[in-house]
């Protein structure tokens, strides 16, 4: 017995010679094959630990093996033995094989291979070595499954989160209020999205944000944020960007807010843009647009054959004007009114008349030029923007454009004075006079909103120009009784400055009068005259403000007296008369 026992002895230690002689040379096939026939003496200890120590080696030595082959299951069935057999050692080559292992989830990952990813980052928590992980872990997953569009999950293993600390905080609000918001939660989505974009402002934020608001159907708010994330559209990765693949997508959403907020010549360039990044379902509403376009442009051409024009309205002269470079022109006509209010006869041909000078005598090409008729309260804000919300559409358009601009204002309606604040309003076509201060749109309002503007750089030379009364009496009838005239007054400090041009038809009680024989009021008939050249007292063929200052306030009085027997004084504002306006040809 004995000799057969140290017969088996000797043969084990045949065995860890050979196993141990092929583990320095690196051939591990027949190393493992003739360490585990080893069977040595629990007393050697020292032998025994050595032995596995080798073992262990081998099998982590195979994982990493099977890792790069990308056969994760034989990769984890010989780390396991490795920690079984020596846990000592097996747990420094633990670490090693997890960062390994990381790599190769990343690599899936930004290879968009996120079934992958999933499984693995599901195996990979258990080589980890620090405790902390499990958090790391539970992150990566919800942005995984944020990725896959499976937002449901996603939250799952993110909301646990919310209590640990994270350091990347901006990365995790982010991440988690885009899946709150594909959940519905828009109050925690907006909530978190906001924290994230206040730590670091990214272009996935402020897109989400804009969503937000546009499902809440405050579409010019969205469109704001739709800008700021186009602005900073370049070079983003898959991870910021979440589910917003492509660019267009920025652009059809900032279109759609545009069109649901009445600006539907800024929609129309964003789908273009949209178009020109590849989504070829844009071509379906920039057609749907341009028709809507066509048939709600008016064209003069033919709006003057409905109307008998004077002798103002033929042979208009070209010009050049300081005004034709980077220049807004708005015209609003105001004729029909609801209600009890009698119309402005005169209002549209007086409307088209001065578009029809800004083409040619000022030079202003036609698609700078903004023509309206017959506009509603709602209609007017969306222009020029509210006492709380200054960016309207005028405000947009500059701010898309990227240039300071040139305004030129140009109304005829209605206006009608405050009984109670002494101030002027426009009257839209769907105003209540009565209730003026709600229905009406402040000409203080319009004035300060400029001055905004002016502030961020956004407005260079300005000319606004009322051909209404703020009498509360028309020269179609009565719009108010009992009520005190004011005499329009210009305190904003940027409207008495020298590149500003601000002109009220009348003053105080009086009425601005109409012209009947030559189809428009008496004071835009008489503007349009000073424009193409009257006013041109040393005739060389430069009209300044001066000029037209001195023939309107000389004609305007006088034919009013003659034509009506009222007294009608136009009102002009500016520091700077000597500002050359138009340079005839």
């Amino acid at each position: 017995m004995k000799n057969n026992s140290t017969s088996k002895e000797t043969i084990h230690w045949m065995y860890f010679c050979l196993g141990e002689s092929y583990y320095f040379t690196e051939n591990y096939e027949l190393a493992q094959e003739y360490l585990e026939k080893c069977l040595l003496d629990k007393n050697k200890i020292e032998m025994i630990d050595t032995k596995n120590d080798y073992l262990s080696s081998i099998y982590t030595y195979k994982a990493f093996q099977f890792l790069s082959k990308n056969d994760y299951k034989n990769a984890d069935v010989m780390l396991q033995k490795a920690l079984k057999i020596y846990p000592i050692k097996a747990q420094e080559n633990k670490t090693v094989f997890f960062y390994e292992f990381q790599k190769i989830v990343n690599e899936a990952i930004q290879n968009n291979n996120l079934d992958l990813g999933i499984e693995l980052l599901k195996k990979i928590a258990k080589y980890s070595v620090n405790k902390g992980y499990s958090v790391t872990n539970s992150y990566q997953l919800g942005i995984v499954y944020a990725e896959k569009e499976d937002y449901k999950t996603a939250l799952g293993y993110l909301k646990n989160l919310i209590k640990s600390q994270y350091a990347n905080e901006a990365e995790f609000l982010r991440i988690l209020g885009i899946c709150q918001y594909h959940q519905k939660d828009l109050k925690n989505a907006l909530e978190n999205l906001v924290k994230a974009n206040n730590l670091k402002e990214t272009k996935i934020s402020l897109f989400y944000i804009g969503m937000i608001y546009k499902d809440k159907k405050v579409y010019d708010t969205a469109a704001d944020f739709f800008t700021k994330a186009i602005e900073k559209m370049s070079g983003y990765s898959s991870i910021e960007t979440g589910t917003v693949k492509k660019e267009y997508q920025y652009y059809n959403e900032r279109a759609f807010c545009y069109e649901k907020a009445g600006m539907s010549e800024l929609a129309l360039a964003d789908y273009k843009k949209a178009l020109e990044l590849g989504d070829i379902d844009a071509q379906v509403n920039i057609e749907r647009l341009q028709k809507q376009l066509s048939v709600a442009t008016v064209n003069p051409m033919e709006v003057q054959k409905q109307f008998f024009f004077s002798d103002v309205d033929g042979n208009i002269p070209a010009g050049k004007s300081v005004y034709e470079n980077d220049t807004i022109a708005i015209v609003i006509g105001n004729k029909d009114y609801l209600s009890k209010i009698p119309s402005v006869d005169y209002a549209l041909n007086d409307a088209i008349g001065f578009k029809n000078y800004l083409l040619k005598t000022f030079n202003i090409p036609e698609k700078n030029i903004w023509y309206f008729e017959n506009l509603t309260g709602k209609q007017i804000e969306s222009v020029f923007g509210t006492a709380s919300y200054y960016q309207g559409k005028l405000y947009k358009e500059i701010d898309y454009q990227k240039k300071k601009k040139n305004i030129i204002i140009f109304y005829a309606g209605h206006g009608a004075p405050s009984v109670s604040e002494k101030k002027g309003y426009i009257v839209p076509i769907d105003g209540d006079v009565k209730e003026i201060e709600i229905t009406g749109y402040s000409i203080e309002v319009l004035f300060n909103n400029l001055l905004k503007m002016k502030n961020e750089g956004k407005v260079g030379k300005i000319m606004m120009i009322f051909d209404s009364c703020f009498s509360g009496t028309s020269y179609g009838g009565k719009l108010l009784t009992d009520i005190s005239p004011i005499v329009m007054k210009i305190t904003n400090p940027y409207l008495q400055s020298e590149d500003s041009v601000v002109m009220f038809s009348s003053s105080g009680d009086e009425v601005s009068s109409w012209y009947k024989e030559a189809n428009h009021s008496l004071f835009t008939y008489f503007l349009l005259r000073g424009l193409g050249g009257e006013c041109d007292k040393d005739k060389n063929k430069s009209i300044t403000l001066a000029e037209l200052k001195d023939y309107l306030t000389e004609n305007i009085p006088a034919y009013s007296r003659y034509l009506t027997g009222n007294e009608q004084h136009p009102q002009i504002y500016s520091l700077n008369d000597k500002t050359e306006l138009i340079k005839l040809k």
